[in-house]
């Protein structure tokens, strides 16, 4: 193999070739440096507009808020507001109007007494203002907030004189005995709020959004429709998500270049919105200059550095698909050869080593596929016994007590448990087949322990065509009857509930039997265990199917009974084939059969 022809040789020319990526670099470098230029320059005169206009509210609500104070805390007033004094309101209302004397921005301005019965002011009192329907809530809830002084709040209605009150200042009256005996309010209106910020000069065509606390729209000078309705674009979200105060944004209007600024007097949030197209117009003739200088420089090398990159990287790309695939389980995966050198070497090292992994899982695949299945029928035989015999020797005393209708109902419902043992041609089942082999042994229990036994199912219909490992519940219904039940003297009850939680399917047999130790429980579990083999099968085969965080659990205690839950994966729903038969058909005799079952 020639020195020359080697991959490390090939890399290497192909990085002299494009050692013009420098220049490319620092044309992308020069050309978004020019961008972020103007940009920061932009945002940062902008956001003084915007901060400027948010210390304007502040002189605006601290200004209007002495106004209003100086009318609470006169003496005259407070004497007029608590004696109900109408034939001083020519006087109240001259003071009034000369504290407003002079001023660019007037608002109107009211005083009444806290029952809404009294009020002086430059305008007649909008009927919003009622404080009695109002009490604990709106304006007047917020008046009552953190003391005696002016409190910003901001809602929209209508005053006498036509216009559109949008932000109104409020403070308390009180007496000597610091109780509340009136209200004066202030109420600024949007045309002059708004003339308020558009003195700020912007240098593009800027429109400006001011939010309460609580995202009310106080003012939007590019959509004033939207003003009196909660912030439906989430900008107050995004200021608390932003650490910065500048952002770029995009709704359904394109996308801004956004400017916040917060108002500590008041509390209200400015939002300075610039389309960001108009910002980027400004920049584009010097990026134009940048990009074409390095468009002519990179033009003649992008061709013979493409050229080159795409025939050394052909066989590269082509590995490495492979080996995607191998990654994802596709032991089928095969690469071209791509010459003589090392990625020849390894594309044909590649090829040999999924040839044999290949081969090495359909063999190790077909071993594990035949092992399951001879394990899964020998755990079963294991388990068909058990329910044959005590059946068969049921109908040898009914028949020998001449009991034909009783026989005739035991051979039934054997016959329907046989139905199902027999026909083992599906290593899987829906919960309602497992569960009608269950209602058959159970009816047959029923005779043999006659009024001594009560059963009870509580299966949630929704897993009824889930799929379960054939003769999972069966077994352990049938433990519970013969090594719980046999030695024990009165009544028997036994519940079988089943449910889906967290993925998972449960089922729970619950007995009120003899019960078992810690001992007796580990014996279950192990291979030496003589008795209670259903329960070791069981287990095995579900861990087999699923794996070993799956499985039987056992809760017992000598004397009271056993709880034993089965926890398997939920596994999906089989075409329904019928509903399962109730408990219904075999009368159950006594109380709730579940409310003495548990017996711990």
């Amino acid at each position: 193999m020639a020195k020359s022809n080697s991959f490390f040789h090939r890399l290497l020319r192909l990085l002299v070739v494009v050692g013009v990526l420098p220049l490319f670099i620092i044309g992308v470098l020069m050309y978004g440096f020019s961008r972020e230029l103007f940009l920061e320059q932009y945002s940062r005169q902008a956001q003084a507009r915007v901060g400027g206009i948010a210390e304007n509210l502040d002189r605006l609500a601290e200004e209007y808020g002495n106004i209003i104070g100086t009318l609470a805390d006169d003496p005259g007033i407070r004497e007029a507001i608590a004696g109900g004094f109408e034939e001083r309101r020519a006087d109240i209302e001259q003071r009034i109007h000369l504290l407003l004397a002079g001023r660019t921005i007037k608002p109107s301005v009211y005083v009444l007494d806290r029952r809404g019965r009294l009020s002086f002011g430059t305008d007649a009192l909008p009927a919003v203002y009622n404080p009695v329907r109002q009490a604990g809530w709106g304006i007047f809830r917020a008046a009552h907030e953190d003391g005696p002084q002016p409190k910003v709040y901001a809602h929209r209605h209508e005053s006498a004189g036509g216009r559109d009150a949008t932000l109104s200042l409020i403070r308390t009256i009180e007496d000597e005995q610091s109780d509340i005996i009136g209200y004066v309010i202030a109420d600024l209106y949007r045309d002059d709020l708004e003339r308020l910020l558009l003195q700020e000069d912007m240098p593009f065509q800027t429109s400006y959004l001011v939010l309460d606390r609580y995202g009310f729209t106080v003012l939007n000078t590019a959509h004033p429709d939207l003003e009196g309705t909660l912030d439906r674009a989430g900008y107050l979200r995004k200021m608390a998500a932003n650490e910065e105060q500048v952002l770029t944004d995009r709704d359904a209007g394109g996308e801004h270049v956004l400017f916040f600024a917060e108002s500590a007097g008041t509390g209200l949030s400015v939002i300075g919105r610039t389309p960001y197209e108009v910002v980027h117009q400004s920049t584009k003739h010097i990026q134009v200059l940048f990009a074409s200088a390095a468009v002519i420089s990179l033009l003649a090398s992008l061709v013979l550095a493409y050229s080159m990159a795409k025939r050394m990287s052909t066989p590269i790309i082509e590995l490495v698909k492979g080996m995607k695939r191998v990654s994802r389980g596709d032991f089928s995966a095969r690469v071209t050869p791509g010459g003589t050198d090392e990625i020849g070497l390894l594309a044909n090292g590649f090829n040999q080593m999924t040839e044999r992994i290949e081969k090495l899982l359909i063999s190790v695949g077909e071993e594990h596929r035949r092992f399951r299945i001879a394990e899964s029928k020998a755990l079963q035989a294991q388990i068909n016994p058990h329910f044959i015999y005590n059946t068969l020797d049921l109908i040898k005393w009914s028949a020998k007590m001449n009991e034909t209708a009783q026989v005739n109902t035991i051979v039934t419902q054997l016959g329907r448990l046989l139905r199902g043992v027999i026909h083992v041609g599906r290593e899987k089942v829906p919960v309602r087949e497992e569960m009608e082999l269950v209602d058959s042994y159970m009816n047959i229990q029923k005779i043999r322990f006659s009024d001594r036994l009560f059963f009870h199912f509580r299966v949630d219909p929704e897993i009824m065509e889930a799929t379960i490992p054939r003769f999972t519940i069966h077994p352990l219904v049938e433990n519970a009857i013969v090594h719980g039940f046999e030695n024990k003297n009165g009544k028997m009850f036994l519940v079988v509930s089943g449910y889906r939680q967290d993925g998972n399917l449960v089922f729970e047999i619950i007995d009120n039997g003899i019960g078992m130790t810690r001992e007796t429980i580990e014996r279950v579990f192990t291979e030496q265990n003589g008795e209670s083999t259903g329960i070791l099968n069981v287990h095995k085969r579900i861990q087999l199917y699923y794996g070993e965080s799956y499985g039987i659990r056992i809760s017992s205690e000598p004397g009271k009974g056993s709880v034993v839950t089965v926890v398997m994966p939920w596994q999906g729903a089989v075409p329904q084939q019928g509903a399962m038969p109730q408990q219904g058909a075999m009368p159950q005799q006594g109380g709730e059969p579940h409310a003495e079952s548990r017996g711990h």
